[in-house]
């Protein structure tokens, strides 16, 4: 076997390196162009900078929701879910301070807050429907203000509310369910220290003369 010449070596070198520096060249355009659909990001070396309007840095153990601009999605948690005998859902964003329906495919309705600068663990508990065919009224228990809200179901205004903290009838601790028998009965639970089951009748309609009603006792 004859050796190979100098100028053959030299001739399959050039061959090889301008091979590697071709697909060198190819690699690199795909990276450009799959970085180019990529997003970018760099550090700001310069944060924090000052804050506007006396801000401050630090931990945060709660969130505020700006009732003026609300999220488009539920805080945590998300603690009641029911349907009326219509088909639409009622949907108690709890921390959010909120009530939001819902068609049953999903299709967002409307939302109103209540109580919307309520902290720690929101006003928005638990709902029950009224017993009326057409379930004009609903009813929602606040466990951070301790009160039962008598909600009209058509607009979600708030008409009325009932109850106070403490440890009395009538008085919550921790008001935490609630639902309502065929005949427009309420029932109560109160969760933490409450631990207990409290029954509210149902005296009929009225005019209202007073939002915040207090505990209402029975009359003598």
């Amino acid at each position: 076997m004859r050796p190979r010449s100098p100028i053959a070596l030299a001739v399959a070198l050039v061959l090889l390196v301008s091979a590697l520096w071709l697909g060198q060249g190819v690699l690199q355009r795909r990276t450009n162009v799959q970085a180019a659909q990529a997003p970018r990001f760099t550090v700001d070396p310069f944060w924090p900078k000052p804050l506007p309007n006396n801000w401050r840095l630090g931990s945060a153990i709660g969130v505020w929701v700006d009732d003026q601009d609300p999220p488009r999605q539920f805080r945590n948690p998300v603690h009641c879910a029911d349907r009326a005998r219509d088909g639409l859902v009622y949907v108690c964003d709890r921390q959010a301070n909120r009530i939001q329906v819902f068609e049953a495919d999903g299709t967002f309705v409307q939302e109103a807050f209540f109580a919307p600068r309520s902290l720690r663990s929101g006003s928005t508990w638990d709902i029950a429907f009224s017993q009326d065919p057409a379930q004009r009224y609903l009813y929602l228990v606040d466990g951070v203000n301790e009160k039962v809200r008598v909600v009209l179901r058509e607009t979600l205004e708030e008409l009325t509310n009932f109850g106070a903290g403490g440890r009395q009838p009538g008085q919550f601790f921790g008001v935490h369910s609630i639902a309502t028998d065929s005949q427009g009965t309420i029932y109560t639970t109160e969760t933490y220290e409450g631990k207990r089951i409290q029954r509210f009748v149902n005296m009929g309609e009225g005019p209202v003369t007073v939002r915040d009603q207090g505990v209402p006792w029975p009359e003598p």
